[in-house]
């Protein structure tokens, strides 16, 4: 057969050690599109174990979700998974308007974030939670 090229692993993981579970034991994942797959892996990495975790995931539609199969598993586990989809119609329709929906239950004092997606979704994500009061250091990308 032909060869197939695979390109490196892209990242650098999600350095929870900026922000640890005795400090921020609040964690908020947000994901959209692919960016879910890195956040899966977190998930599955036991990681997130002493944590209050709360996911959001926004995706086109429920034909375009990744993992969906997942989300009871991930909810048996103590994950919240908030999933809005955009083009299904809302509100909310993106993930920082689900974010701002939630705002009054964040303690930001106690509160991270890890983020994976799209660049405007994450600034936004970013925007949001440091106007709450979260610290941006405590805003984890992989990048």
């Amino acid at each position: 057969g032909d060869p197939l090229g695979v390109p490196p692993a892209m990242g650098n993981g999600f350095d929870l050690g900026k922000a640890p579970a005795s400090e921020t034991p609040n964690t908020l994942l947000f994901a959209t599109g692919s960016g879910i797959s890195p956040i899966r892996s977190l998930i599955q990495s036991g990681a997130l174990g002493d944590r209050d975790v709360t996911l959001f995931y926004g995706t086109a539609s429920e034909k375009s979700t990744a993992f969906a199969d997942e989300f009871k598993a991930w909810e048996e586990k103590g994950i919240k998974v908030v999933h809005v989809m955009s083009q299904v119609g809302g509100p909310p329709t993106y993930v920082q308007e689900a974010l701002r929906l939630a705002l009054e239950n964040v303690d930001a004092a106690k509160t991270c974030a890890v983020l994976c997606g799209q660049k405007e979704m994450t600034e936004a994500v970013i925007e949001v939670l440091t106007g709450h009061g979260v610290a941006k250091e405590k805003c984890i990308m992989n990048f």
